[in-house]
């Protein structure tokens, strides 16, 4: 499933409170269509995931506006 979200993301961050890298898509879990999050260290050329786990619109929206998250880029 990480593999997966990070082949398909369209929403990237920067999480400023843990220095992480965010990415955002929509996968199949437990039978729904649901937002996924992996959060990610980038070393190198090496991705060495932190964690994964669903996500609501609403806890996106006030990452954001909290400034917690930073847009990284989005991908088309």
């Amino acid at each position: 499933m990480v593999k997966e979200v990070l082949e398909n993301a369209k929403e990237f961050y920067l999480d400023s409170s843990r220095g992480h890298m965010i990415a955002i898509a929509k996968v199949n879990y437990k039978g729904k269509l649901r937002k996924m999050l992996v959060s990610y260290d980038k070393i190198s050329t090496q991705l060495e995931v932190i964690t994964i786990h669903p996500i609501s619109e609403k806890d996106i929206e006030q990452k954001i506006a909290s400034k917690r998250w930073i847009n990284e880029k989005v991908k088309n």
